[in-house]
């Protein structure tokens, strides 16, 4: 029963093994099953589509992992990127630039990237990840890697 009539536009999508490496394809996701749901919201090859203007609070998080760190890892870096494409434009709204494989002395690292903010999108408006070092994303069921968002 709801109290302020029927849910906003929501959705909440889960990892999938990642098949395509190249790091302009982005992610795609799991929105069928698991705790996995599309309310009023579109999924379109990795993007989350918006049926209606508004603002909307829109995360992601990606676990992440790498069982060999090469020797010098001091370069090494990935970025965990979210778009906005608005008809024929692509702009970034969040990025997170972090530093991968710098555990003292272990070949094995773990680690997470998480974003998420508040952001004006216009019906029609499509929203999805990009990810520099896509190797390193973990998929264990479907509680650690995700996307979504909700209209507030």
């Amino acid at each position: 029963d709801f109290q302020d009539g029927p849910p906003k536009p929501s959705a909440h999508v889960t990892g999938l093994p990642v098949v395509d490496i190249s790091p302009d394809v982005s992610l795609q996701w799991d929105y069928r099953r698991g705790l996995a749901f599309l309310h009023e919201v579109e999924y379109k090859d990795g993007s989350l589509v918006c049926s209606k203007t508004g603002l909307y609070f829109i995360y992601s998080k990606l676990q992440l992992g790498l069982t060999k760190c090469p020797k010098n890892a001091e370069n090494s870096i990935f970025t965990h990127r979210v778009f906005k494409r608005h008809s024929t434009w692509n702009i970034t709204i969040m990025d997170n630039i972090k530093n991968f494989c710098d555990t003292q002395g272990s070949s094995v690292w773990r680690g997470s990237s998480f974003v998420s903010g508040s952001f004006m999108l216009e019906r029609g408006d499509e929203v999805y990840i990009s990810m520099s070092h896509k190797h390193l994303i973990r998929v264990q069921g479907d509680t650690d890697t995700f996307f979504g968002m909700f209209m507030v």
